[in-house]
């Protein structure tokens, strides 16, 4: 933590803010008409003080439905 603080003004202006926001964690099934179920972790991120969030779909190291989205690649 001291490297970080110590290597970047913003990081250290941002850490010191304490500006948390809120973290959601769900898991979706798509149903695509190609490589059939895939099953991600879908995790959302509100951005503080801002009408917008982000959200990152991932799915699990080594499962099917990771195959699946890397031949959609």
């Amino acid at each position: 933590m001291t490297d970080l603080l110590a290597g970047s003004a913003e990081f250290a202006r941002l850490w010191r803010s304490h500006d948390v926001s809120a973290h959601h964690t769900l898991r979706k099934t798509f149903a695509h008409p190609r490589v059939g179920p895939v099953t991600v972790n879908c995790d959302v991120l509100d951005i503080a003080d801002q009408d917008q969030r982000m959200v990152i779909y991932t799915a699990d190291p080594g499962s099917p439905s990771e195959e699946a989205l890397l031949d959609l690649a």
